[in-house]
């Protein structure tokens, strides 16, 4: 399964998961919980220490997905109608753009330092490289946090830093 993993050389991995919250469609994943309050309103750095209830998670599935239902140890009808939130800081040797690619099991929005660089409402499959958005990093510690609604079935997302060299060239 990890070798599959690699079909991102730059997978992100090592993300700690909340608690699962209420969240009974998409409009209803707009309201906020802990972990959103937190990014939105003090440095993005505190939110590990504001909120209650993070596992440490890496890929358990193959091809790096996060695999939410199966962390948090929830069958299909248990993640039904739920959102999470995934956090995880990263390090940059300098200031920089980055491409990230991303893939997402339903709805999902991502914020970078505490700002939201991706937003997708519609119920979907997740699968690599799904979306690419771009976004600054700062020299040393970056966060970020992915909040990830179910519709139902599989509750999963993936994110990939991709390299200078693997972007499309125009």
């Amino acid at each position: 399964e990890k070798e599959e993993s690699l079909a991102w050389v730059n997978l992100i991995e090592g993300w700690k998961i909340s608690e699962a919250y209420p969240c009974a469609n998409s409009a209803a994943f707009e309201n906020k919980f802990g972990p959103e309050d937190l990014i939105e309103n003090q440095a993005p750095e505190n939110i590990l220490n504001g909120t209650t209830g993070w596992k440490d998670i890496d890929s358990i599935s193959t091809r790096g997905f996060i695999e939410i239902d199966e962390a948090l140890d929830l069958d299909d009808d248990s993640a039904s109608n739920k959102l999470a939130y995934a956090f995880r800081e990263i390090e940059s040797d300098e200031d920089r753009e980055v491409v990230f690619s991303f893939g997402s099991d339903d709805w999902a929005q991502v914020w970078i330092n505490g700002k939201v660089v991706q937003s997708r409402t519609p119920a979907r499959a997740a699968y690599l490289d799904q979306n690419r958005f771009s976004a600054h990093l700062n020299k040393g510690n970056n966060t970020i946090l992915v909040k990830i609604g179910n519709a139902g079935g599989d509750w999963k997302f993936c994110m990939g830093e991709i390299s200078r060299a693997q972007e499309p060239r125009m």
